[in-house]
């Protein structure tokens, strides 16, 4: 069982205690690599590091996925406009447009997607 010792039982906790050998498990130390963690990925992720794009592009209508309207833009790249207003939505038409990438996963899984900030038409 234990040692008695001055009228009392001592287990290996206590004889730890007693000894001054005794270990935290669960204190602040060991809780302090979670607590920087969380705020080391709290401070990454909330860096405004979003870059707004201009580009010239076309608008494209795209079948799959139940259909929708992305943007080619004039260097090949693809954008999917997560706020294209339905007067743009007409397939060809060739626009001028500034934004800023959002990368959201989509399940149409085509081009980067992008929030528009503006966009105009082009002759």
């Amino acid at each position: 069982m234990g040692q008695v010792q001055k009228g009392k039982i001592l287990t290996a906790k206590n004889a730890k205690k007693e000894n001054g050998l005794f270990e935290s498990r669960g204190g602040a130390m060991t809780k302090l690599p979670a607590v920087v963690f969380l705020v080391l990925l709290t401070v990454i992720g909330c860096q405004d590091d979003t870059e707004t794009l201009s580009i010239t592009g076309r608008i494209t209508y795209l079948s799959f996925e139940g259909g929708f309207y992305g943007i080619v833009a004039d260097d090949g790249n693809h954008y999917d406009p997560e706020n294209l207003d339905i007067g743009y939505q007409e397939n060809g038409l060739r626009v001028s447009f500034e934004g800023f990438e959002t990368y959201k996963a989509t399940t149409r899984m085509w081009g980067r997607t992008i929030y528009l900030t503006r966009i105009h038409r082009l002759q």
